[in-house]
């Protein structure tokens, strides 16, 4: 996996900021991250796939989740899946850190 843009490195970690109010329903949702990841693999539309690209990514990712109620709101029992899927991958992939919150600046 190797992200084109819409991230900063520091500290070999990449970070990528999702921003859950631009997340209006789940098409929106996917082709937000899918835009934000920059993936060729990250081809299908759903939970699955994204989960098969965390799941596997070779580059220490710094994932931060902004917003996340909105997702939630605006998804409902699939935005806390979305939301799920996101911290599954970081537990099953040692270089992927997610933080859902606020973005933290060093």
């Amino acid at each position: 996996m190797i992200p084109l843009y819409n991230y900063m490195e520091k500290n070999n970690m990449i970070d990528i900021v999702l921003d859950g109010s631009l997340m209006i329903d789940k098409e929106n949702a996917h082709n937000y991250i899918r835009e934000k990841l920059k993936v060729a693999q990250y081809t299908g539309s759903n939970l699955d796939a994204l989960w098969d690209v965390l799941s596997v990514c070779d580059l220490n990712l710094n994932i931060t989740i902004i917003n996340h109620n909105e997702i939630i709101k605006l998804l409902g029992e699939y935005g806390e899946s979305l939301l799920e899927t996101f911290l599954d991958a970081a537990i099953e992939n040692s270089k992927i850190k997610v933080n859902i919150g606020e973005v933290l600046s060093f």
